[in-house]
């Protein structure tokens, strides 16, 4: 069965709105995307008598949708391909900041489960020398502009320490900025 008459026949048995996304073939041959929302007016005996509702085209929309999905992936890969840690991180003050990217790299630099640092940035955060730490966290905050480059070391969780070099590009009034780590 359709998705389109699936999604009617449902909403008739439990007499809820309609509410459905589907492809038609349009007159001039190409695919078209319809959001369906209807709502069933019905009788005493619960039998549909009409609907009220609206159709709308919305095939652009879908279409830039799959563009900016097609375009997130394709920086995906290419961040993926580079040698240095690069990363995304959104910090809203300094008690909400998080990781919203890390690439494959930044999960060898780090030494740390990828999911752990994206839960927790202080994870990653902690291994920084206290006598380094409160520097990065300024201009990671945005204090001093989004345009730097700073080094520190980090202790790796085998006890190793590394020297690491890092910057950001961003907007700070976005609250979110990307950089890299080498």
């Amino acid at each position: 069965m359709p998705k389109r008459a699936y999604a009617i026949n449902g909403a008739l048995v439990e007499q809820r709105p309609i509410d459905v996304e589907y492809r038609i073939r349009h007159r001039d041959g190409s695919i078209r995307w319809i959001h369906e929302k209807a709502k069933a007016t019905y009788d005493e005996q619960g039998e549909a008598q009409w609907f009220d509702g609206s159709l709308n085209d919305i095939t652009d929309s879908k279409l830039s949708q799959e563009r900016l999905r097609q375009s997130q992936e394709q920086l995906e890969t290419i961040t993926e391909s580079l040698p240095s840690t690069v990363y995304q991180l959104l910090w809203s003050d300094s008690d909400n900041r998080r990781f919203t990217f890390l690439s494959s790299a930044a999960v060898v630099t780090l030494g740390l489960p990828r999911q752990a640092v994206m839960d927790n940035f202080n994870i990653a955060a902690e291994r920084i020398p206290e006598s380094e730490r409160q520097e990065l966290l300024e201009l990671l905050r945005g204090s001093r502009g989004l345009q730097w480059n700073t080094t520190f070391r980090y202790q790796y969780p085998s006890g190793g320490v590394r020297w690491l070099e890092a910057g950001a590009r961003g907007l700070a009034q976005a609250g979110e900025f990307c950089g890299m780590v080498t």
